[in-house]
């Protein structure tokens, strides 16, 4: 899942930069801002919830056959 994840903001964000650079956020365009801040920080937040729901898995008790 967060494979799927990544390569929504991975490809799909990129291919809008032209349409969101129309908008200025903090002086710079929203594709500009969005490609160099918001996609760092999506890769980051799929990183730790990947990681947290991984160690859930991984701390279920087993079953014994």
């Amino acid at each position: 899942m967060a494979l799927v994840f990544w390569a929504l903001f991975a490809f799909l964000v990129p291919s809008f930069v032209q349409a969101l650079n129309l908008v200025d956020v903090l002086a710079f365009p929203l594709g500009y801002f969005m490609a160099a801040q918001g996609i760092l920080i999506v890769f980051v937040i799929i990183g730790v919830l990947s990681a947290r729901w991984q160690d859930r898995g991984d701390a279920r008790p087993t079953p014994q056959a």
